[in-house]
C-alpha cells in the first residue's frame, strides 16, 4: 500500500460570520492572490489564502489533513496538524520562496 502526499493552495471564502462558505483549490500563490482579490470584490467576502496537506493510500482514502495559512505575508513553518499522526509536518521550502516578492 503505497502512501501519498499532495499539497495543494487554497482559497477560502470566508463570510461575516467567520464561517468558511467555499473552498476553491488553485495551482500557484500568484493564481490564488489573483483569485481572492475577486471573491472578496466579486462576493463581498473575506478570503484566507493556505496550503492543504493530504497524506492518504489507495485503500483508506485520506487518513491525515494539515493546513498552512498565510499570515502577513508569510507561512508558518509547519502545518497545524489537528491531532494527525504526522505531527506538524515541515511546510516545503518551495512554497516558502514562491510567495517571496
Amino acid at each position: 500500500m503505497k502512501t501519498i502526499v499532495s499539497i495543494e493552495w487554497l482559497v477560502e471564502e470566508i463570510d461575516r460570520d467567520g464561517d468558511i462558505i467555499d473552498v476553491h483549490h488553485v495551482d500557484s500563490y500568484a493564481e490564488a492572490v489573483r483569485f481572492a482579490r475577486v471573491c472578496r470584490v466579486e462576493n463581498d467576502v473575506k478570503t484566507d489564502i493556505g496550503l492543504v496537506r493530504d497524506r492518504g493510500n489507495d485503500l483508506e482514502g485520506i487518513v491525515d489533513r494539515q493546513w498552512a495559512y498565510v499570515e502577513n505575508g508569510k507561512l508558518p513553518e509547519r502545518f497545524d496538524w489537528g491531532g494527525g499522526e504526522d505531527g506538524g509536518a515541515l511546510v516545503p521550502a518551495k512554497y516558502h520562496k514562491e510567495i517571496k516578492p
